[in-house]
Order: structure tokens, then sequence, then C-alpha cells
């Protein structure tokens, strides 16, 4: 077979493991007031790291304890999430009528508030030190201490999560002794939170006013941060927010229910 220059095997050696522990709290709605508080506890293990089709995590290699010597947190492990949500009916203007009764009465409000812990993540070298990697992938380094202990900013632009000067590279052909995700990035936290009134127009017709806050306490989310040891300015630092992190937003809205 003269024209073959490259034959590729894949072969299947993954494993994960998850457990959880899942709790809900919830009061019906009695009385005009109803809430649910739901948390999960978890914890995510595999050796099967994927990121959009690439290796992000010092794995690509060929040594057959590949899947012992990448067995970790999972890309997706979430140790713990809490989500409260609520709706009470204001008691103003119960029972009132005429003009304090439109004005007092109606009132109801809700609140969505959700914390979590961050996203795992992997200091990596800026090379392939080991050499194991045919790609060259980048791998993990030695550890020299506690990354969150004694955190000294290196950067003057951002907030530093972890100290720098905790990583450095192993001997060139040896693996580093960091293992894969062992860390979690900063906390999650988002509250929305609206406030609306009723007006009955005619029979089962209803005009509604709402005004509405989006992460009312405007709580910056961040990103991992960066974990390259080439980043020589800026490793250990948050540099970057969210994709999906929006500022606080206050909206008004007019609803007609017919």
């Amino acid at each position: 077979m003269p024209g073959v220059t490259t034959i590729t095997r894949s072969y299947a050696t993954g494993a994960s493991s998850y457990h959880s522990l899942q709790a809900v709290f919830e009061r019906r709605f009695h009385s005009g007031l109803g809430f649910n508080v739901n948390t999960t506890w978890a914890h995510l293990l595999d050796n099967a790291p994927n990121i959009n089709g690439q290796n992000g995590n010092g794995v690509g290699q060929v040594l057959a304890t590949q899947k012992f010597d990448d067995y970790g947190n999972g890309d997706l492990d979430v140790r713990n999430r809490i989500v409260v949500t609520g709706n009470y009916a204001l008691p103003f203007g119960k029972g009132a009528h005429g003009l304090r009764g439109a004005l007092l009465g109606g009132w109801r409000t809700n609140v969505l508030y959700l914390w979590s812990t961050g996203m795992t993540f992997t200091v990596l070298n800026s090379t392939n030190v080991s050499g194991t990697s045919p790609g060259g992938s980048a791998d993990r380094p030695n550890l020299s201490g506690d990354p969150f202990q004694n955190i000294t900013p290196i950067f003057s632009g951002a907030m530093q999560f972890f100290r720098a000067s905790a990583f450095v590279a192993q001997p060139a052909g040896t693996l580093g002794a960091e293992r894969r995700n062992p860390y979690h990035g900063p906390h999650f936290r988002h509250w929305d939170m609206s406030l609306f009134k009723e007006f009955t127009v005619y029979r089962e017709t209803h005009l509604q006013l709402r005004a509405e806050a989006f992460n009312i306490a405007n709580q910056a989310n961040f990103s991992n941060p960066v974990t390259g040891l080439g980043s020589t300015t800026t490793l250990g630092a948050l540099t970057s927010t969210l994709p999906s992190y929006q500022p606080r937003l206050i909206q008004f809205a007019v609803k007609y229910e017919f």
C-alpha cells in the first residue's frame, strides 16, 4: 500500500464515576407565599477529557499508564450548586376598596438566586516537557507548595487567584506531579428579582405592570484564571469574565392578559 502514509489507531480506555446528593425543600404556594430551595452536592471523576475536540488538561500521552495518570476531576465537575426561587403576594391593601385598594393591592414579587462552585482547571507547562505526546501538547508541571497560600499579585490589572510560584516545570523526560483538574475556579453567583402589579380591566382580563432586575447585586462572575506557565506576567490572574456574564440590567414591561 505505497499510497498510505499514516495509519491512525483509536481505542477506548475511558472510565468515569459520578456521585451526587440532591435535596429539595419546597413550600407550595399558600397564603401568598411559595418557595423552593434545591441543592446538588456532586463529584465527577474521569480520565477522558475533551475540550472542543482538543486536549486541554495535559493529556494526549501515548504511555500505557495514561488511563491512570489522567484520572481526576472531570471537566464538568461542579461540586456544589444551590438554587432558590420564591414568589410572594405582598399583603398590603388586602380587603381595601376604592383608590386605596387599587394602589396598594395586587403587588407581587419573585426572586431567583443561584450559587455554584467554579469549573475545574489545570495549570500547564508551555511545552510538552515529558515528551510523551506525539502532538506536542503541553503537559502538567510539578508543585512546589500550596498555590492558595501566600498569594502575591504579579499582574496589577487583575486579581490574583493562585500563587504562580507554586508551579515549576519538571525535569525533561519525566511526568509532572500535578494531577488533572485539581482546582476549581471562582464561584458563580446570580440574583434576579421582579416586582409586578395586576389591575383588573374587565372580568378575567388583567393589565400587569412589571419591573424586572437581572443580576440585581451586580456581581461579577469571572472565568478561570490564566493557567499557562508561559504567561509569566498573568499566571494565576483573573483577567476576564464569563462569556455569559451580564452586568445589572433593569427593565420595565406592560403585560395584558386575556
